[in-house]
């Protein structure tokens, strides 16, 4: 079956092909913005996976959660400065 890309530079696409003899398989997409607009999970998602959304801004979150009701989003920023600091994820406001 052909794949479509949803994504910026076909990443999907070259993850399906590494996966796609995976049936129902799990994703964590950190960062996932828009339900369609240059989503990498999409193309999974349409194949039957499913998973959850990492994803700080409130619009987007709210766009994950009416196109995918069946998926957990978090609302979560994950901060990341340098080499010799810890890297932390942290629920940010309402």
């Amino acid at each position: 079956m052909p794949i479509t890309s949803y994504a910026q530079n076909f990443e999907d696409v070259i993850l399906w092909r590494a996966l796609e003899h995976v049936e129902r398989g799990f994703y964590i997409d950190i960062g996932a913005q828009d339900p369609v607009v240059d989503s990498v999970s999409l193309a999974f998602y349409e194949r039957g996976w499913r998973g959850i959304h990492v994803e700080p801004s409130a619009n987007y979150a709210e766009k994950l959660r009416a196109a995918r009701p069946d998926e957990e989003v978090f609302r979560w920023l994950s901060l990341c400065r340098t080499a010799k600091s810890r890297s932390s994820i942290s629920p940010t406001p309402a």
